[in-house]
């Protein structure tokens, strides 16, 4: 089966912010998995990844799932029986999508590029991570500034 997949919306979508903590944990992993995962076997994948330590509880992963499955970025790929309850269960996979609503999730702290622009405007965009931030100043000359909500 081939997975759907794409490496640009997955960068994206962790570049730009578009997922909650909760729901980017839960579709990082699964991206990161073979893919074609139950909410039993990605909540296993989850805890060995963090050396037997998640954050996300097993009804949470089952919301979170639901939840993106609803903004377009996880799909049911089908049942089988799960490798670890041995019921038959929902499996899941990451799609090539964008989240639909396209809200971004709000950040306290999080990088401003402030530049000149062309009649001595103040200009300035935000950035969800710093490595993006430095990118675009390099580009435009501006000054990366750490900035904290509130």
């Amino acid at each position: 089966m081939t997975r759907r997949t794409s490496k640009e919306a997955y960068e994206r979508i962790k570049r730009e912010g578009w997922l909650s903590k909760k729901r980017w944990e839960a579709y990082d992993a699964l991206y990161r998995s073979d893919g074609s995962l139950t909410h039993n076997e990605l909540q296993q994948f989850i805890e060995r990844e963090n050396g037997g330590l998640n954050r996300l509880y097993r009804n949470n992963i089952v919301a979170r799932l639901g939840e993106l499955r609803d903004l377009g970025t996880v799909y049911e790929t089908g049942e089988r029986k799960c490798s670890i309850s041995g019921m038959t269960c929902i499996t899941w996979d990451v799609t090539e999508n964008m989240p639909t609503e396209m809200e971004k999730v709000e950040r306290e702290v999080f990088w401003a590029v402030f530049d000149l622009a062309p009649g001595f405007w103040p200009n300035h965009r935000l950035f969800a991570n710093e490595h993006d931030a430095r990118a675009y100043a390099d580009k435009s000359g501006g000054d990366v500034i750490r900035m904290k909500k509130g």
